[in-house]
Parts: C-alpha cells; sequence; structure tokens
C-alpha cells in the first residue's frame, strides 16, 4: 500500500496511485517519472515546457491537478492544453508561468476556480469558455498586467480596464471601460448581471449562450455591442439599446428564445444579419428612431407571428420593415403602430 505522504530520500512525493492516479498515469507514460506508483517533487521539476504540451486535452478522467504547481520549469500553458477536461475541478498554475494560450482550460465544466500568478503577462482567447460551474477567479496581486480588482471575480487588463473573463459570481467594478470578446461565453450558470456605466463597449460573443441570464440593462454608455453578443440567451425576456449605439451586429440576439420585448434607440442606423433571427417568442419591437434602420439578411427570421412593430409618428422608411420577404416582419404578419414620441 502506498502511503498518501512520504519521502524517497530528501525528495518529497508530489502525488501518488493513491492521490492521484489519473494524472499519474499520464505523468508516467510520458517518462516524467520512474515509477507508476508514484512521481517525486525533483521530476516535476525537471519536465521542460516544451514537453508538455497538450498531453491532457480531452482528458476527462482527471478530477484534480494542484500537483501542477510543481512543474516549476512549465512557464507556459500552452493552447488547449486541458480543453474537454469536464470532470477537471481543480488546479494550481505554476508560479514560473508567463503565457496561458488559446482555450487553455476551454470546456473545463467542473473547474471550480482558477488563480493568475503573477508573471502570466499573456492569456489567449477563449480561455475559460464554457467553464460554467467557476465560481473563483483571483489575479495575484503583484501581477503587472492583469488584476482581479475590487474582489470581482475577473480578470481585468490593466492597460485598457477591459474584462477579459468573468464567471458566474463575478461583479463588474465600476472602473471597467470594456468586456472583451467572450468574457462570458458558454456561462450557462449566470443568472444575473450589472453593467455599470463606465462601460463604453461589449465585445462579441460576450454572453453567447449565458442561458440562465434572465434580464441586463446595458447603460446609456456603451455605444459598441459585438456581433453574437447575446446570442443563444434563452432566457432573456426584453432589451433595450442604449441611444449610443447606432449599429446592432450580426447575430447580436439570434436564438433568444424567450425574448418578448426589443426597445431601439432614436440613433439606431442598421440592424445586421440574422440579429433577431430565431426570437421565436418576440411580441413587440419599439424604434424610436425617425429614419428606419436599414435591415439586412435575415434581421427576423424565424420569429413569432403577429406581433407589433411601434415606431414614431411621421416616421419614415418603416414599410420596408413590414416588407413580405422571410426576413420583414410583415412576412410574419405584424402590426406596424405610430406613436408620439
Amino acid at each position: 500500500m502506498i502511503r498518501r505522504h512520504f519521502m524517497n530520500g530528501n525528495d518529497a512525493y508530489i502525488m501518488t496511485s493513491e492521490t492521484n492516479p489519473e494524472v499519474l498515469a499520464v505523468c508516467y507514460a510520458q517518462g516524467w517519472c520512474r515509477s507508476e506508483d508514484y512521481m517525486t517533487k525533483s521530476e516535476a521539476a525537471a519536465v521542460a515546457n516544451a514537453d508538455f504540451g497538450t498531453v491532457f486535452q480531452g482528458n476527462t478522467s482527471i478530477t484534480h491537478f494542484d500537483e501542477l504547481e510543481c512543474f516549476i520549469k512549465v512557464t507556459g500553458i500552452n493552447s488547449n492544453a486541458f480543453q474537454g477536461c469536464v470532470n477537471l475541478v481543480s488546479i494550481k498554475i505554476p508560479k514560473n508561468v508567463t503565457s496561458i494560450g488559446s482555450n487553455a482550460f476551454n470546456g473545463c465544466e467542473s473547474l471550480n476556480s482558477i488563480e493568475i500568478p503573477k508573471r502570466v503577462s499573456s492569456i489567449g482567447s477563449t480561455v475559460l469558455k464554457n467553464c460554467y460551474s467557476l465560481e473563483t477567479i483571483t489575479v495575484d496581486k503583484n501581477n503587472s498586467k492583469y488584476d482581479s480588482r475590487d474582489y470581482c471575480n475577473a480578470i481585468v487588463r490593466k492597460s485598457d480596464d477591459v474584462l477579459l473573463y468573468g464567471c458566474k459570481n463575478t461583479i463588474i467594478p465600476s472602473t471597467v471601460k470594456g468586456i472583451g470578446n467572450g468574457a462570458f461565453f458558454g456561462c450557462s450558470t449566470l443568472a444575473n448581471i450589472d453593467i455599470p456605466n463606465s462601460v463604453t463597449t461589449i465585445g462579441s460573443s460576450v454572453f453567447y449562450n449565458c442561458s440562465s441570464l434572465t434580464s441586463v440593462t446595458i447603460p446609456d454608455s456603451v455605444t459598441t455591442i459585438g456581433s453574437s453578443a447575446f446570442r443563444s440567451c434563452s432566457s432573456l425576456t426584453s432589451i433595450t439599446i442604449p441611444n449610443g449605439v447606432t449599429v446592432v451586429e450580426g447575430y447580436t440576439f439570434r436564438d433568444c428564445k424567450k425574448l418578448v420585448s426589443v426597445y431601439l434607440s432614436s440613433g439606431l442606423v442598421e440592424i445586421k444579419a440574422q440579429a433577431f433571427y430565431g426570437t421565436s417568442s418576440l411580441q413587440t419591437v419599439t424604434c424610436y428612431a425617425t429614419t428606419a434602420p436599414s435591415l439586412i439578411n435575415n434581421t427576423f427570421g424565424a420569429t413569432k407571428t403577429g406581433g407589433t412593430l411601434y415606431v414614431p409618428a411621421g416616421s419614415t422608411g418603416y414599410d420596408v420593415w413590414m416588407g413580405t420577404g422571410n426576413y420583414y416582419l410583415g412576412h410574419y404578419n405584424w402590426t406596424k403602430v405610430e406613436i408620439q414620441s
């Protein structure tokens, strides 16, 4: 029987076939340890960055890898390194890591927490995509490029105050100016979020597939909302586009199947392809622009039949919206009603 903690001379065992058999099996298969029963601290410390690669990618057996912190020669978590490790609950990134590649933890559905060490200066795209069990995100207080200010449970880039990654417990600080592409992508446990009026930009796919998100208020400070920003937010019931936004990008609210009401600002000039495609519960659209924003392919495709479009009295161009093509509201027997501004 292998004991839980013991020494091999002066060399500590960091894991055994009892404490972490799944990770140990990979390490032994890679030739990183001499025994299939244990791995020592010195053996872990000898593993080169180039050797580490993506050997754990898609491994559905590993549940924890806190021993990773002993792999001190590993200076980068490669792209896709732990992608698809759906049962991984905890991991400790080595202190010497300076970069985390794209999709490094994508699809780690059980991951509960993550801490970014102080030397990390580069974080790739969609690193925490679909990590919907995340409860805690922290950045070492001595990191010069990123922080988790105000205990926000997020990663914020210091140079431009953009929130790069968040989780279901994120509180967006009032100093954040932008929300980066895919920041909450696949966070299906996110129920609500407050966006402060310091934010001017919401990136692409920020809340893509946040299927538990029931409501969100976009502040008037926002001028840009990226494509697919709220795509497949299947619990969202109402949305108001603020006055500073002139374009609703493609796929922004596609497949928001419980969306009932939409309010579009007076400054809107264009709604791009499939922006509201698949909004099968949509009942009312209120647009305050006196000149109808232009529509592009399948803007309102597959929407609910028999809704109402409210527009300003004396406005022009909305007859196009009421056309019979399959991305016009007229195709779905909507009614246009003029209202006093």
